[in-house]
């Protein structure tokens, strides 16, 4: 979204968004991702929001309220609280002009709001998941991506084979890092499951999914954080598949690969063996 924030604009988004919850119900996770939005022009920090704060720092301007955010006060596309309420915070540079991903994106941050209440708390691992910029790294977590493509497709023959081979590969990796599982089970339940949500919400077909897959190489300089956003909403959708409703049974420290395996009844073989087996 290009342009100075525009408050005819910014409401239409709000609309938006409100139909979007709405459709959903709260069926995915139980509540309902509608709630407070704010909306901030990074360049300028204005900021137009769906309902007043707490501490009158915007005004009512028609249909919505307007202000402007201090300097002091770290903005990101995020959930935030601030001025005595809990955001959903999009920058407005940052909203897609296309309506289904515009969607996607709503839907992502509006999870963040949500996420500790549903008792997904936020990971505490700063320097988590470094291991996947290192080539081992990179190179494992690349095939895991194309197998996991290739379970995608619609009418997939072999499409437990190619989950078992994401599953292979994911385990080739973490085998050769000690905390990688734990580092990456807990950006997948944050970054991951917040990008699953979008694709639901927004009912994004899975095609975006398999392009989200194959372009994340060349779109995402590093993976570190990034890798959540590709690898998430793979395994969401295909626990989809497997086991509907599952979002409702998730707890934290749960790992996605490890429940869309026991949910398709494979047990993940080692790497040599599965190499073995097809020689």
């Amino acid at each position: 979204m290009h342009g100075p924030l525009d408050l005819l604009k910014a409401e239409q988004f709000f609309e938006e968004a409100d139909r979007l919850f709405d459709r959903d119900g709260g069926r995915l996770w139980g509540v309902s991702l509608e709630g407070p939005m704010l909306l901030v022009d990074l360049e300028t920090r204005h900021a137009v929001a769906n309902q007043a704060d707490a501490r009158a720092a915007l005004a009512l301007q028609g249909n919505v309220w307007a202000g402007r955010i201090p300097e002091d006060v770290v903005v990101a596309n995020t959930a935030m609280t601030w001025s005595g309420v809990h955001w959903t915070v999009l920058l407005w540079q940052s909203i897609p002009d296309e309506p289904r991903r515009r969607a996607r994106f709503m839907a992502h941050e509006a999870f963040h709001r949500v996420q500790e209440h549903i008792g997904l708390p936020w990971p505490a691992l700063p320097h988590a998941n470094r291991h996947l910029d290192s080539l081992a790294g990179r190179y494992w977590l690349q095939l895991e991506w194309r197998a996991l493509a290739h379970a995608l497709q619609p009418d997939e023959p072999s499409q437990r084979d190619a989950v078992a081979d994401a599953l292979c590969f994911r385990s080739a990796r973490r085998s050769l890092f000690p905390n990688a599982a734990t580092e990456e089970g807990a950006m997948e339940l944050h970054e991951g499951l917040a990008e699953y949500t979008g694709f639901s919400i927004s009912q994004s077909p899975v095609e975006m999914a398999i392009e989200q897959l194959q372009s994340a190489p060349e779109r995402y300089p590093s993976f570190v954080r990034s890798f959540a956003y590709a690898s998430g909403p793979a395994y969401g959708l295909l626990l989809d598949a497997a086991k509907p409703g599952w979002p409702r049974d998730l707890r934290p420290g749960d790992d996605l690969g490890a429940l869309l395996q026991h949910c398709l009844l494979y047990t993940s073989p080692s790497p040599r063996d599965r190499t073995r087996s097809r020689m």
